[in-house]
C-alpha cells in the first residue's frame, strides 16, 4: 500500500492518465497449455490482447467469447488435473501482480460456466526451481473488466505456471480470455482505488472502507448520473450505471486493504 507522500505522488499519477498508470503491463512472450479445445481456442489468445482494444488498461472490458479470443480446454480437463498452462518470459522478470480476464462463457456459451472461479500461481526461475507461489485464488465469473491480484514482488521470474482449480459450474471445459503481469513499480492496490472508484467517499483518500462501501450501496443500481460522483462507477468511463463490473472494481481495491 503507498503511504505518506508517496501515495499522493502515486494517487495523482493514477488519475491523471489512465493509460500511463498501467504503463508497467507485461504480456508473457509465450504460453503452452496442458488442454486447448481446438486450434481457434489455443492459449496463445490470453497474451496477445485478442478480444481487447488498441492501448488497452486493466478497465478495459473483454469482448465476448468467440473463436480466436478465448483459451478453453478440451472436455473433462479440469477434472483430470488438465485445466492448466504455463507463461514464459524470454528474459527474467520481477513480478508484483497478476491480472486476470476471466473466461466469458456466459449468455454465450451453451454451458455458461466456464468461468474460472478458483486458481493457483507458481513462480519459477529458468531452471524451473519455484521461487515463489500464490495459491487458492478466488475469481468472479461474469466480470468483464481485469480482476487483480497483488503479491510481495518475486524477482528472477522466467515462467509462471496458471493452475485452475474449480470454475463456475461447468463440467466439461473451463478458460481464460486474457491474462497480463505488472513489473517494477507496478501501479499499487490503492492508488487504483481512487480511478476505479472503489474510494466513493470524496475526497478521495485512497482509504477504502466502510463509508465507501455505504455510498456504493446508495449507488447502486440507480442508474442515476450522481453514481459517477459519489465514486460508485467503477469501469471508466464513467457511464452513470453501477452494476456487478462496478462491484468487482470495488472488491480488488476493498481486499487490498486500502
Amino acid at each position: 500500500m503507498c503511504k505518506s507522500i508517496l501515495l499522493i505522488v502515486c494517487s495523482l499519477a493514477v488519475a491523471a492518465n489512465a493509460s500511463n498508470a498501467f504503463a508497467q503491463m507485461i504480456a508473457p512472450d509465450s504460453a503452452t497449455a496442458s488442454s486447448e479445445f481446438n486450434s481457434n481456442y489455443v492459449i496463445t489468445n490470453v497474451i496477445n490482447g485478442s478480444g481487447l482494444p488498441g492501448g488497452f488498461t486493466l478497465l478495459s472490458p473483454h469482448a465476448t467469447y468467440i473463436e480466436g479470443n478465448h483459451w478453453t480446454t478440451q472436455p473433462g480437463a479440469l477434472t483430470s488435473g488438465n485445466a492448466r498452462a504455463s507463461f514464459f518470459f524470454s528474459r527474467p522478470r520481477a513480478l508484483s501482480s497478476f491480472n486476470m480476464w476471466n473466461h466469458r462463457s456466459n449468455n454465450i456459451a451453451n454451458d455458461p460456466g466456464y468461468a474460472v472461479s478458483q486458481f493457483d500461481l507458481i513462480f519459477r526461475d529458468s531452471n524451473g526451481a519455484v521461487l515463489s507461489s500464490l495459491l487458492n485464488q478466488t475469481a468472479l465469473p461474469n466480470v468483464l473488466i481485469a480482476q487483480n491480484y497483488f503479491f510481495p514482488t518475486v524477482a528472477g521470474v522466467s515462467r509462471v505456471d496458471f493452475v485452475i482449480d474449480a470454475n463456475s459450474g461447468s463440467p466439461f471445459y473451463t478458460g481464460l480470455a486474457e491474462v497480463r503481469f505488472n513489473g517494477v513499480p507496478a501501479p499499487t492496490a490503492c492508488s487504483i482505488a481512487d480511478l476505479v472508484g472503489g474510494d466513493g467517499n470524496p475526497p478521495a483518500d485512497s482509504s477504502v472502507d466502510g463509508n465507501d462501501f455505504q455510498a456504493f450501496l446508495n449507488a447502486f443500481g440507480s442508474g442515476d448520473a450522481l453514481a459517477d460522483i459519489v465514486g460508485g462507477d467503477g469501469n471508466p468511463p464513467a457511464d452513470g450505471s453501477v452494476d456487478g463490473n462496478d462491484f468487482q472494481a470495488f472488491l480488488n481495491a476493498f481486499a487490498a486493504g486500502c
